[in-house]
């Protein structure tokens, strides 16, 4: 059972990226409930007059929600900038409009080129289907089947959104295996949909994910988001957690300094085993590490005297006393002094 708290602490870190945080509110699956009027159309004629303000008219050709005009116009200032929809339309370009009613006319639904998607392969099926979905899960499976999607709108917007949702249980193993699929693509390729991704495993503790999981969070290539990673990751079952970190540092011991701050997010008794056997590190900065992290979740001193001499447990003692719990206490929601209780 995923736990809410857990679920809008993922929510929020989606939402921290702002690429996501601005595509949010426009995503597909937003605009096909916010819209009044989708239809299918054609940009019929494009003028720019002497203040630059640019009018385009739309012929309609099907509508998917709604009824349209046969012709719609649209203006807007000139100029290309940040909320501009119109720009670089061209006579000819078939589009899916999202509209809203405004007496007897039509506006975009947001103020932007979301509101005009590119008609491409697999974009009408999609909307369709999210359409016509009457039961939420009807509605996941719409979204799982739009990570593989041949249209990129649809294969982004789906990866935005299902993470986002409160209630992921309606998912089945067919959709599990589609979210698998779609983060082994994006991990490979490093798309704007990884994040979202790492994110939705992590709720559906999709454990099948993990090796590559980790293999991405030690490597370099995501260098600069260890502390985000490292939050989803402690969302997986912490046993084949352990395990597979276990795996990672049995096979390259460097590899250490990654794993150790998931190991102090962990409960004590899940992270102590590993723990444990990095005080026999060859690297004694990775062993009083581990003994410090020991001490700092509430294990006796006794657990270190086998691997460490009395000067080393004294060491490791003094750094817990100038540690402060940061990344536990953004984890759990806590103050310092309440982790200091624990």
């Amino acid at each position: 059972m995923i736990h809410l708290g857990r679920n809008l602490a993922l929510a929020a870190l989606l939402a921290s990226f702002s690429l996501a945080a601005q595509d949010q509110a426009s995503s597909l699956s937003r605009l096909s409930q916010r819209a009044d009027l989708i239809t299918r159309v054609r940009v019929v004629a494009v003028d720019r007059d002497d203040r630059g303000e640019t009018r385009v008219i739309l012929q309609s050709l099907e509508d998917l929600k709604g009824q349209s005009p046969d012709r719609i116009t649209l203006s807007e200032p000139g100029m290309r900038a940040c909320g501009r929809a119109l720009w670089g339309l061209v006579p000819g370009t078939g589009l899916v409009a999202f509209l809203q009613s405004e007496d007897s006319s039509a506006k975009l639904c947001v103020s932007s080129s979301r509101s005009l998607a590119t008609n491409e392969p697999g974009l009408l099926e999609h909307l369709r289907g999210l359409l016509e979905s009457n039961a939420p899960n009807e509605r996941l499976a719409v979204l799982t089947a739009g990570l593989s999607s041949p249209s990129v709108r649809v294969r982004d917007d789906s990866a935005l959104t299902l993470p986002l949702l409160r209630d992921l249980n309606g998912l089945d193993a067919r959709g599990d295996r589609a979210i698998l699929a779609a983060l082994q693509e994006s991990l490979a390729t490093e798309d704007r949909r990884l994040f979202s991704l790492i994110i939705l495993a992590s709720r559906r503790n999709l454990e099948a994910a993990l090796p590559d999981l980790i293999e991405a969070y030690v490597s370099p290539r995501l260098a600069g988001f260890d502390r985000a990673y490292q939050r989803i990751l402690v969302g997986f079952g912490a046993a084949a957690l352990v395990d597979e970190l276990q795996a990672k540092y049995r096979q390259d011991r460097r590899h250490a300094d990654k794993i150790l701050p998931i190991l102090e997010a962990l409960e004590p008794s899940q992270s102590k085993p590993l723990l444990i056997e990095m005080l026999a590190d060859p690297q004694r900065r990775t062993a009083l590490a581990a003994g410090t992290c020991l001490l700092f979740r509430g294990h006796s001193e006794d657990v270190l005297r086998e691997h460490m001499t009395d000067d080393e447990i004294s060491t490791c003692q003094q750094v817990r006393e100038q540690r402060r719990p940061v990344f536990r206490t953004i984890l759990r929601g806590q103050s310092a002094d309440e982790v200091d209780r624990d």
